[in-house]
């Protein structure tokens, strides 16, 4: 009867010895499982943070771009235009233009396709320069302007048409041209002479 008893005790502990060592099996893996998905989290953050950074990274360079530098001072003399469109033995294509670019900004007068003098200011910007054989520059810019003159033949706001022109520009010296698209109601193309003024040299001043 003992030996029976005994037995007894025996296979119930034998039935209970495992349960704890089960339980820390399933706790195990349970921590196994956390540590797998706080490292999942982990890099979804890292991925999420490196492409906003990158978006970022993005957009500051495309502004970089975009802004540019100021353009090359310079005086802009004449304009002959050529209009894409039927009736362009009526428009005005000898504009006589007078302009200057200064430090970045540009400001001019010319008689423009309607044979109305239009008056403009605004800025001007460098995105991309190269320098060629022979000591020819090649250089491409945009100007940004508002302009007066255009009030019964083109988009405006009181008066006021704005305009954004990309320039195509090829110097040597102090000498260049200037070739550039027009859009609006008809697509210009013109080309305008340049004379590159000397850029201006820092005075140093001695300091006793």
């Amino acid at each position: 009867m003992k030996k029976t008893a005994i037995l007894i005790l025996i296979l119930m502990i034998m039935i209970l010895y495992p349960v704890p060592v089960l339980s820390k099996e399933l706790q195990l893996a349970n921590n196994v499982d956390n540590s797998e998905n706080e490292k999942l989290g982990v890099i979804k953050l890292n991925v999420s943070t490196n492409k906003k950074l990158k978006d970022k990274q993005f957009l500051k360079n495309s502004w970089e771009f975009v802004k540019g530098e100021p353009s090359d001072n310079a005086l802009n003399l004449l304009m002959f235009s050529y209009h894409t469109r039927e009736d362009r033995d009526q428009m005005n294509e000898s504009n006589k233009l007078v302009a200057i670019d200064l430090d970045g900004y540009t400001l001019g007068t010319y008689n423009n396709s309607y044979h109305s003098q239009t008056y403009y200011a605004g800025i001007t910007r460098k995105i991309y320069e190269k320098n060629l054989p022979e000591d020819v520059n090649m250089d491409f810019k945009y100007k940004l302007m508002a302009m007066h003159g255009y009030e019964r033949y083109e988009f405006n706001i009181g008066g006021i048409t704005p305009l954004i022109v990309p320039v195509i520009g090829i110097s040597k010296g102090l000498v260049g041209v200037d070739f550039l698209i027009s859009p609006g109601r008809t697509v210009t193309f013109a080309t305008t002479f340049r004379v590159n003024l000397p850029e201006k040299k820092s005075i140093k001043k001695n300091v006793f």
